[in-house]
């Protein structure tokens, strides 16, 4: 397991005294947010970098997978296909609860084999999810249907066990009741309904609208679905020249639910309003952020927390970013003046594919053949009070 040492672990407790302090002991152990100004000035009392508070830990490494996409479940998922060797498995399983990897599954898109597989976080079991390993554009059962380049999977917030996943060119629906996958929309051919790279995309809680980045063509398109036909098109289109290449919701408090995306781009990260007339960019969020990225010329990825606090991957670093102070933080960075093989050089080697767990507290990602993760400092998320941990 690499971890790096917990020399603050002291310095950690004092900051959450500090911080029931500010909310108030009459709270009545309530939920709080305190602004991020604020709990930063706390944060650089107690330590010179929030960094300080970081400590990587390790779910399960050298794996064969390509990791391009993940989603998290609170509760494990049965997928097609067998188990991998049960003595692999006892070794992975003491791992990772060595590791505080907790419970849960990830369903992991693997490029190498253009398949799905589902990971138990509490035992490492890894189980084929779907795809039949085939590389083609071809729609079926879990163990027969082709992939070209998978990209991306999102539960289906109306359907349970049903989800949309995505390759190079299509968008598609896999139904785990039924075991079919089925194209949604897209196809190179497909006219004025073509995708081509769906990196990446984000559903509406309706079910009925998907917000989808097509890559290679550099544009952001919405698709909308009838709800009783349940056939799909792309209503709106929109050009972006920076490249994009990940999108998720703004989920700002402050903010209307769906109303706008932040998309990471080869030369930043761009906030897109959803509300008519959508994909409106505004620009002074777009050179806020720019700024940030324009050492390494873009941002790879990112993930939105429930506080509207952005999680920047850029490189081989994590950046923590308040759109509305215009405040950021490292919270990982390689260390390149270490020459040996210390664990430092490999804790943020390549990190892509974030997910938010726990109400933001933890943070998953794939890092090189590894999935790791880091849990939060409590600036990066609702804070609750000594009163409640008590409890």
């Amino acid at each position: 397991m690499d971890t790096k040492p917990d020399a603050k672990a002291g310095n950690s407790e004092g900051l959450l005294r500090t911080v029931s302090a500010v909310i108030g002991p009459d709270s009545g152990g309530s939920v709080a947010l305190i602004p991020v100004p604020e709990l930063v000035k706390l944060i650089v009392s107690y330590a010179q970098r929030l960094s300080d508070f970081i400590h990587v830990k390790t779910v399960t490494k050298e794996m064969s997978w390509q990791v391009v996409s993940m989603w998290y479940i609170p509760s494990p998922v049965a997928g097609g296909g067998s188990a991998v060797d049960k003595e692999d498995n006892k070794h992975k399983a003491a791992a990772a609860a060595a590791a505080g990897a907790g419970g849960g599954t990830l369903i992991v898109a693997d490029r190498v084999s253009d398949q799905f597989y589902s990971l138990s976080l509490a035992t490492c079991e890894e189980r084929a999810f779907c795809g039949s390993g085939f590389f083609g554009r071809k729609d079926g059962t879990s163990t027969t249907a082709c992939f070209e380049s998978v990209y991306c999977i999102v539960a289906d917030p109306l359907r349970p066990r049903s989800w949309f996943v995505s390759d190079s060119s299509t968008i598609r629906r896999f139904d785990e009741a039924t075991d079919t996958v089925t194209t949604l929309i897209g196809g190179i051919e497909n006219g004025a309904n073509q995708f081509e790279h769906v990196s990446s995309f984000v559903v509406s809680k309706s079910g009925l609208e998907i917000w989808a980045v097509d890559q290679h063509n550099s544009a952001l398109k919405r698709v909308t679905i009838d709800r009783h036909s349940g056939r799909a098109w792309i209503s709106i289109s929109h050009s972006v020249q920076t490249g994009p290449n990940k999108i998720v919701w703004d989920r700002t408090p402050t903010a209307k639910s769906e109303s706008g995306l932040w998309c990471a781009c080869d030369d930043g990260v761009t906030y897109f309003s959803t509300e008519p007339p959508p994909f409106t960019s505004t620009t002074g969020q777009h050179e806020m952020v720019h700024h940030l990225t324009e050492e390494t010329n873009g941002a790879d990825d990112l993930v939105c927390t429930d506080t509207g606090l952005l999680v920047i991957f850029i490189v081989e670093d994590i950046m923590l970013y308040d759109p509305r102070t215009k405040q950021s933080e490292i919270l990982l960075q390689r260390d390149e003046s270490d020459d040996d093989d210390s664990r430092a050089n490999d804790l943020v080697l390549m990190p892509t594919v974030p997910v938010l767990v726990d109400g933001g507290r933890r943070l998953y990602f794939a890092s090189e053949r590894s999935i790791r993760f880091i849990d939060l400092p409590p600036v990066c998320y609702p804070i609750v009070t000594c009163c409640d941990r008590d409890k």
